[in-house]
């Protein structure tokens, strides 16, 4: 096993700033983006959390089919949806989380120690102790803690540590090549730090002194965002590593500054949201997807997925309060 260190250090490190300035485009001119129907559109309340590769992709979430009232929701019903048809699937209770362009979609149960695998129509039971997965490639590897998942052929299962050399370790996601990003303890009272664990080595991604880092998706690039935390003079940053070196992405000038990130694409990419508006990174400068989108109805407040073809999977919020899942699609290409 090969270890390659990135750089660590103290709080009087020269932190690697990325310049940002946020465009707001007031009158919409520039329409990078409309909204392309889901097929849930007609429900009150509908979130979503997957979304899979193609231009044409897989969304998978849950909806509710009428308004609620007093504070309390009609049970939500799981679907997945692909070209504005929509199909509900799996009545299990689950939440689903991710979904690759085969139809493989994964969730976390109600119970901590519960994992639930959806292949089209066809609920498949780990058997497998695995606390919730998080993340599913293209070629079907699942990650959950600190396993990977594989669905063999003849329908089983196999789980793996994927760093089994380490005191403890915990994946957050896994790209198409099969890295996977999350943080690492090497022995019983040392720090967790961000690591990159590669088919044969393990990359530890720089960080500022002992603030703890939180990695939360990587690119096939081996592109991370994520986040570093608070200390007494500094505040939650989010981050970008590039090559292992880390960028911040937030003004530590600005305490009340509340950047927060979720996704990054192969293009580099990046997607969250900031002061309650969702928002996407382009070389270097942040967008209000509000201000850049056509024939928009409702605010977009935050982004849970950006895939390679450049569709982002985002949350809006109506005026009557309302919120719902939305896809947007480039206007361009």
């Amino acid at each position: 096993m090969n270890y390659s260190y990135g750089i660590v250090g103290g709080l009087a490190f020269v932190l690697n700033f990325l310049s940002l300035n946020f465009y707001i485009n007031e009158a919409q001119a520039d329409c990078q983006y409309r909204p392309t129907s889901i097929g849930i559109e007609k429900f009150p309340y509908s979130f979503a959390l997957g979304l899979s590769e193609g231009e044409k992709p897989i969304v998978v979430g849950r909806y509710v089919r009428r308004p609620c009232s007093d504070g309390r929701c009609p049970n939500y019903t799981n679907f997945a949806a692909r070209g504005g048809r929509l199909r509900p699937y799996s009545n299990r209770p689950f939440i689903p989380r991710a979904v690759n362009s085969t139809g493989t979609s994964i969730g976390n149960g109600y119970s901590e120690l519960s994992a639930v695998i959806v292949r089209g129509q066809r609920l498949i039971s780990p058997g497998l102790e695995v606390r919730g997965l998080s993340a599913i490639n293209e070629a079907g590897i699942m990650l959950g803690g600190q396993f990977i998942i594989s669905l063999q052929r003849d329908g089983t299962l196999s789980k793996t540590h994927f760093f089994p050399e380490a005191y403890s370790a915990s994946g957050s996601d896994i790209n198409d090549v099969g890295d996977i990003v999350g943080v690492a303890r090497f022995s019983a009272s040392g720090l967790k730090v961000p690591i990159i664990k590669t088919a044969n080595s393990i990359e530890i991604l720089q960080s500022v002194g002992s603030l703890p880092a939180n990695p939360i998706a990587i690119n096939n690039n081996r592109q991370v965002v994520g986040k570093i935390g608070a200390s007494y003079s500094l505040p939650e940053m989010s981050v970008l590593w590039t090559g292992g070196e880390l960028k911040v992405l937030s003004d530590i000038n600005d305490p009340a500054e509340d950047l927060d990130v979720s996704d990054i694409n192969d293009s580099g990419d990046i997607v969250g949201s900031k002061g309650g508006n969702a928002i996407i990174i382009k070389d270097g400068q942040i967008y209000d997807l509000n201000q850049i989108t056509c024939k928009l109805r409702v605010n977009l407040v935050s982004v849970a997925r950006i895939n390679n073809a450049g569709l982002i999977l985002a949350e809006a919020k109506t005026k009557s309060g309302r919120r719902k899942a939305i896809l947007l699609k480039p206007t361009h290409g």
